[in-house]
């Protein structure tokens, strides 16, 4: 079974970063949101 690279981020909480337009600063603004979320999701 194929399966896209986001299904399998989303099965190992990964962040994909895909490759372009967004830069450094928008990546580490959704990590840090990201880790936001899951502590408070208290996990």
């Amino acid at each position: 079974e194929l399966q896209t690279l986001a299904e399998i981020a989303r099965e190992k909480n990964l962040i994909v970063v895909p490759g372009g337009e967004m830069g450094v600063g928008a990546i580490a603004g959704l990590t840090k949101a990201f880790s936001r979320k899951t502590k408070n999701d208290g996990k």
